[in-house]
């Protein structure tokens, strides 16, 4: 013991030492220079994973120009960087933004200090801005802008503050599709503009795309417009050449979809709220406000009433719920030649209806979709046609969907299929259920006549065939089959027309289009007979109806424990089991990271996921289904109760160096003497905080041996 109390002395010594030395910024880490080994093992809360996606950001982007740029690296967030900041450096890197660049609110120029900013707001600030851990997707957003502008005016960007807070800016920026970087400052009020004129890298008039990042990387907000590609060229806003801006319908209003959000306005109202004016024929209007009327050549729209102006008369807007035009017909794949395909429409009414401001479309991200003309009547009780030759909408031979959409998108009536059968017609019979049939009928009551199963663009045909979960993804799509499993997410969670069955074997999604579900519990054991099919590259069972779907049983939903690194495609539509420590967290997801990788886990809106009960660093369990996107794999829990705080952020060090004690006095006995010779060393080479932390995680074990007695 007298030999332990030693060793603590000289501890206790280097760690006073030590603590003195680190005031000299020349012992830092300078992070442009260090390798992986070093900065996972010198810097805390950075571990292997996030060292080597420091490296590849530098090696990306170039040296660090100031610490608070290493919040821009994918999973370091603002509590990280608030434990690392006094402990690294960038060298003589280290830049100050220039004082042009920095203005105190409101408006900010990037080529030279403006005059005092044009934007009065007069909002009360209600609340400060709180301690965040990162932003919230869409709590600043683009809001209105000018690429092209009057003579004598200079372009400009400006955003809005969603949120009840005022919100700093600084570290901001902005990034258009050269990538070239404005970096922002000052303060936006809560629900107020910021300004920004002459970003950096121009804004192309003939389309663009403008991306806004928070200080630590993280996406909020972005729009595209004109002909930029982002993969969808149509949903972009409208390009505005001169003398018109584009501008968001209701200042903040952000549905995703770029062509429904923004409109063109000849009344630029920077830093103000915005007025949607026009003289002109345009098209827009309409689909902006789901106006399925006639409309004249000027139109104003109110951001204080709502209301659309045409002409001083105000005009009633049609509501979804009051559209009952429905789809009854499909012609995907044509005899001969694809021109004739086709969607057929039915007015079950009593009332001739006008079309104009509706859309026909195939699957999201397919064809363009297809506006109906000014005064495309569907009379009361008529079946109406628009073949591929009007509508240009290409109807995939394996398998799509064909929607009817409001302008804003919304989707009044939608049906996908599968299996496709070529000469066949998709149908909707007397009972609202869709089958197919080789009796056409364009512009008349369907007729059903059961077509030969015929392999079709490479659709395989067969009985329905028992098979467990494990072997779904080994079927081809359109293969009928039976399989049980259990209940494990409820239809109405994830979403309205599907849910989802599992067990030890692997898991599934189970849709239907009616939604017409039993009554089902979690922990019944069901079986399912249906067609495969994908959605999203999800394989999925799709059913016709609630007799496709018997309990047969009771049984508690099995989780499987995995390791990040183990999941794979045999995995999906399970219910797993992931641990590990949050290492970024929005309302709407956070990241997991369990030492060698991270998941993204997705908090679906009617889930209610109670975040609250965790923190960034903080470790945690997750139970949820297992889903691939475009992006990688997600976890989804069902509810809050999928979550289980392991240990807070401050814990889980203590946890690890407890369980160290039972070699800590062989570990003392043996470093004494190396740490002396570590110490006079110091003195020398400015390399000290590794000794520190060593010493720290090395006083821990000592105390908890000591109080083990």
């Amino acid at each position: 013991m007298k030999k332990l109390f030693l060793l603590l002395m000289i501890l206790g010594g280097i760690f006073l030492f030590m603590q003195n030395v680190l005031a000299d910024d020349s012992l830092k880490i300078n992070i442009n220079t260090a390798d992986v080994g070093t900065l996972d093992l010198l810097l805390p809360g950075i571990g292997a994973v996030k060292a080597q996606a420091i490296i590849d950001y530098r090696e990306l982007n170039g040296p660090f120009e100031t610490i608070e740029e290493i919040m821009d690296v994918s999973g370091i967030g603002q509590v990280t960087f608030d434990g690392l900041k006094d402990l690294i450096t960038v060298g003589d890197n280290e830049q100050s933004p220039p004082e042009a660049d920095q203005p105190s609110a409101g408006t900010i120029n990037n080529e030279q200090e403006s005059e005092p900013p044009p934007v009065q707001n007069n909002i009360e600030i209600i609340q400060s801005e709180p301690e965040l851990l990162g932003y919230d997707i869409g709590s600043v957003v683009i809001n209105e802008f000018v690429s092209d502008p009057a003579d004598g005016e200079v372009e400009f960007l400006e955003l809005y503050n969603t949120t009840i807070y005022s919100i700093d800016l600084s570290g901001w920026w902005i990034e258009d599709g050269s990538v070239r970087k404005s970096i922002l400052g000052g303060t936006t009020l809560a629900n107020g503009f910021f300004v920004l004129e002459k970003p950096k890298g121009n804004l192309n008039n003939t389309g663009d795309i403008i991306k806004l990042f928070d200080p630590a990387g993280g996406l909020i907000d972005q729009m595209s417009y004109g002909n930029w590609d982002d993969g969808n060229k149509n949903d972009n806003a409208p390009k505005a050449d001169d003398p018109l801006a584009t501008a968001r319908v209701y200042d903040g209003q952000d549905t995703d979809k770029d062509d429904v959000d923004f409109a063109l306005t000849q009344e630029i109202t920077k830093g103000k709220p915005n007025v949607i004016y026009v003289e002109g024929e345009i098209g827009v209007s309409e689909s902006k406000t789901q106006n399925n009327q006639t409309t004249t050549t000027a139109f104003l729209i109110s951001t204080s009433t709502k209301k659309v102006v045409v002409e001083s008369e105000v005009k009633e807007l049609v509501k979804i719920g009051d559209v009952k035009i429905i789809i009854t017909e499909i012609l995907p794949n044509p005899a001969g030649s694809d021109t004739t395909e086709m969607i057929e429409l039915y007015n079950p009414t009593e009332e001739d209806f006008n079309l104009y401001g509706l859309k026909l479309d195939d699957e999201d991200g397919g064809s363009s979709p297809y506006k109906f003309p000014k005064d495309t009547i569907i009379k009361a009780g008529e079946y109406l046609v628009f073949g591929k030759w009007e509508t240009k909408i290409a109807l995939n031979n394996d398998m799509d969907s064909a929607r009817l959409l409001a302008g804003d998108n919304a989707i009044i009536d939608e049906i996908d299929y599968s299996s496709v059968t070529e000469g066949a017609g998709f149908a909707r019979n007397d009972s609202n259920q869709w089958t197919w049939t080789t009796k056409i009928t364009p512009g008349a009551k369907n007729s059903f006549s059961a077509p030969a199963l015929t392999a079709v663009a490479g659709v395989k045909y067969s009985a329905t065939v028992e098979t467990g979960l494990a072997e779904l993804r080994d079927r081809a799509v359109g293969s009928r089959v039976k399989t049980k499993g259990v209940v494990t997410v409820l239809p109405g969670v994830f979403g309205t027309q599907y849910f989802y069955i599992s067990n030890q074997d692997g898991g599934a999604q189970i849709y239907m289009y009616s939604k017409d579900f039993p009554e089902l519990a979690i922990g019944d054991e069901v079986e399912v007979a249906g067609e495969i099919s994908e959605a999203y590259g999800e394989t999925r069972i799709k059913i016709k109806n609630k007799e496709d779907i018997k309990v047969v049983g009771k049984s508690e939903p099995e989780v499987i424990a995995l390791k990040i690194s183990e999941i794979d495609e045999k995995y999906e539509g399970s219910f797993l089991r992931i641990e590990g420590e949050v290492t970024e967290k929005k309302s709407s997801y956070i990241y997991l990271d369990d030492g060698a990788e991270e998941i993204k886990v997705s908090f679906k809106e009617n889930a209610n996921i109670d975040s609250s009960s965790f923190e960034t660093g903080d470790r945690i369990a997750v139970k949820g289904i297992l889903i691939e996107r475009s992006a990688g794999y997600q976890l989804l829990p069902r509810s809050s109760e999928d979550i289980e705080l392991l240990n807070t952020a401050g814990e889980g060090e203590a946890v690890a160096e407890a369980s160290q004690t039972d070699t800590a006095e062989k570990y003392l006995i043996a470093t004494a003497g190396g740490l002396t010779s570590i110490l006079i060393g110091l003195s020398v080479k400015a390399r000290g905080f590794f000794v520190v932390r060593f010493i720290k995680k090395l006083g821990a074990v000592v105390l908890a041996f000591v109080k083990r007695g």
